[in-house]
């Protein structure tokens, strides 16, 4: 197809699709009264269709809110679950990429928008299931008639794990961020007009994704950070780093050790047995009855028993090696990934802060930013562009003592027990078998994972 026209009378707007040689989507709009009061409209006279979605803020809002300075959060170091968390975001990212990668389903206005932000959130909050060894009703692959089945929240505000979501069509400029907050702040004045004491808030747009605190009329706001960008099906963008940390630490939340119950002080190898036993929805609990054992929770790696993270490739992309990281270590300023001073050749006397640090790829993205491989671009078709010719890379981890690797699954089972091709026999053909299937509240997720043998690595990861 060259061109797809869609007109949406109840929006009053004229839609326009079109595709380059490599298949990336390109849509255009413009009023539907102004087109249809013209014999000639050029291509050209056509804005980005996600420039319109703007005038779906609502307008009507409380008096502005007055900004009170700006949000620092150190979002702390990386946990084997925020490895394994990365993993399964870039994978997310990969399989629904062809929701992503198009402008009339990842806008503001979509409900697509709306479904695969909440599995972000789940992901990044570890708030899913995972089954045991049964894929047989998982249909794989999958591609762009697939519908996902999760449920997601209508609205664009709603409250989760203890923080305000509101969802808004751009966090570009501080007077649109100052938008989301003023319409946060209608919002609670107008369903909990009695509430007390400050909210956290959790901005998030097609693009980017920020960070907020409201305590009555004032704000006090983060930076902008890319929520979702070209090379997103291979490692995080800084704002999905930045919100799995938030979501699984204790690095934003408010302090809640004066309501701490439990007053054992048990070792960290009695609460790794506790978690070792425990079945995944009796591990939630236990985490939820004592802040302790919370942090704990989070620290290690719940519902998937057994396994130890033995290579940290996304968050410590200088050596995977999580050892030393405390007193030798130091996060990018910019992407947040950690590094070892001695993997990047800095010595005790030159060593920057972690305000001013910025990694080599960060670097080169800069310099390149006008180039479509940028690490920060966010352009429709990026992800798939990038995507070709890539072979993925699973989670190296010890599985039982065993040195595997946790790979996604992108097509069905093959049972490769009963061919008989000599060609193919004499060539390392693995069985595809699933052995785990991430669901959000008993509904498929699109990830599908099976265990591979993996090479061993050195010990003191």
């Amino acid at each position: 197809m060259s061109y797809v026209y869609i007109i949406d009378i109840d929006a009053d707007m004229l839609t326009i699709m079109t595709w380059d040689e490599v298949g990336t989507p390109t849509a255009r709009g413009t009023s539907l009264t102004r087109a249809l009061g013209t014999e000639s409209l050029p291509l050209d006279d056509f804005a980005p269709v996600f420039t319109l979605s703007e005038s779906l803020i609502p307008g009507d809002v409380l008096p502005q809110v007055s900004y009170r300075g700006r949000l620092d959060i150190d979002f702390g170091m990386p946990t084997p679950m925020n490895e394994i968390q990365e993993q399964l975001l870039t994978d997310f990212v990969f399989t629904w990429r062809f929701y992503i990668d198009n402008p009339l389903t990842w806008n503001y206005g979509s409900p697509a928008f709306r479904l695969l932000s909440i599995a972000i959130l789940r992901l990044a909050s570890w708030d899913f299931e995972v089954s045991g060894a049964g894929g047989d009703d998982v249909q794989l692959p999958l591609h762009y008639t697939y519908v996902p089945q999760w449920k997601y929240p209508k609205n664009d505000q709603f409250w989760f794990h203890g923080f305000f979501v509101s969802h808004f069509p751009d966090l570009t400029s501080d007077s649109m961020k100052r938008d989301a907050v003023s319409r946060v702040r209608n919002y609670l004045h107008e369903t909990h007009p009695r509430r007390r004491g400050g909210v956290r808030l959790i901005l998030i747009s097609p693009c980017h994704v920020a960070f907020a605190e409201l305590n009555g009329n004032q704000f006090s706001v983060g930076d902008n950070l890319p929520l979702l960008t070209s090379s997103s099906a291979f490692q995080c963008a800084p704002g999905a780093r930045a919100l799995l940390r938030v979501l699984t630490s204790n690095c934003w939340k408010p302090s809640q050790t004066n309501r701490e119950q439990w007053q054992f002080c048990s070792p960290p190898e009695i609460l790794q047995s506790f978690m070792d036993h425990l079945s995944p929805w009796d591990a939630v609990a236990f985490a939820q009855a004592s802040f302790v054992a919370e942090e704990y929770y989070y620290k290690s790696v719940p519902q998937l028993g057994g396994i130890r993270v033995r290579q940290f490739r996304l968050s410590i992309p200088c050596c995977g090696n999580r050892a030393r990281l405390e007193e030798d270590g130091i996060n990018c300023a910019v992407c947040y990934a950690w590094y070892h001073f001695q993997c990047i050749g800095v010595g005790l006397e030159s060593r920057p802060s972690s305000k001013s640090f910025v990694c080599r790829r960060c670097t080169e993205a800069k310099a390149e930013k006008d180039k479509p491989s940028n690490a920060f671009a966010s352009d429709h078709g990026g992800i798939n562009r990038a995507a070709q010719g890539q072979r993925r890379t699973g989670c190296q981890i010890l599985d039982g003592g065993d040195a595997r690797r946790l790979e996604l699954r992108i097509s069905e089972f093959r049972d490769l027990s009963g061919w008989h091709n000599w060609r193919l026999r004499s060539t390392a053909v693995p069985a595809i078998k699933i052995d785990g299937v991430v669901l959000f509240n008993g509904a498929f997720s699109g990830l599908a994972y099976g265990l591979e043998d993996g090479p061993a690595v050195e010990d003191g990861v």
